[in-house]
């Protein structure tokens, strides 16, 4: 089985696909939360993480502990960003572009070949991902939320075992201020198998 199918479906059982959802993404949404990866895995840059953040923003592991933000950048230092993508709920591409992020990277093909859904599980791989977001940032139809996936630096240095970690996911949500810029509501992030990280 895919790995990306095995990820999913150990994320959330659900039952029949409904029919998919019209998604319609805001491209100003699309732009911050890009550069809210930017900030996030370069601190030294010239844009800082936290101005991007809502005062009372929550950060939290899958597990659910609390984390600072310190803690979040801690967890993804040692990690490449494969892509990061926006979207305006509901979302109809969640899985297609989490594999075809891993495609485009420099991963070992033997990975790349695990993560890739077949034609015919698609459908379904991209609803249940639309419901474990939507789950585990409690956001709903209309809401702005984004997926980044990030791989370890030493993905490809030795053979993966079982058990090992070879993704961590950050997913956040977003709303809009009174001034019409985005700020991060939430964040959920780590090893979605694990629930930790």
């Amino acid at each position: 089985m895919h790995r990306l199918t095995v990820i999913i479906i150990a994320l959330l059982v659900v039952g029949a696909a409904a029919q998919p959802p019209v998604a319609h993404n805001d491209p100003a949404w699309e732009s911050a939360a890009a550069d809210f990866t930017t900030a996030l895995l370069d601190p030294t840059g010239s844009s800082q993480p936290a101005t991007a953040l809502a005062p009372d923003a929550a950060i939290h592991t899958f597990g659910g502990e609390a984390s600072p933000l310190l803690r979040l950048q801690a967890a993804l230092s040692d990690s490449t960003v494969l892509g990061t993508y926006g979207y305006t709920l509901p979302a109809t591409s969640i899985a297609d572009d989490i594999a075809e992020a891993v495609s485009a990277s420099a991963l070992p093909d033997e990975i790349k070949r695990q993560m890739a859904p077949s034609a015919q599980s698609r459908p379904r791989a991209n609803a249940i991902a639309l419901q474990w977001v939507s789950r585990a940032l409690r956001a709903g139809e209309g809401e702005c939320i984004a997926v980044m996936i990030l791989a370890p630096n030493t993905i490809g240095d030795a053979p993966a075992t079982d058990g090992e970690t070879l993704f961590t996911f950050v997913l956040f949500k977003g709303s809009k201020t009174a001034s019409g810029e985005y700020r991060v509501t939430t964040i959920v992030y780590g090893d979605p198998l694990s629930g930790e990280r």
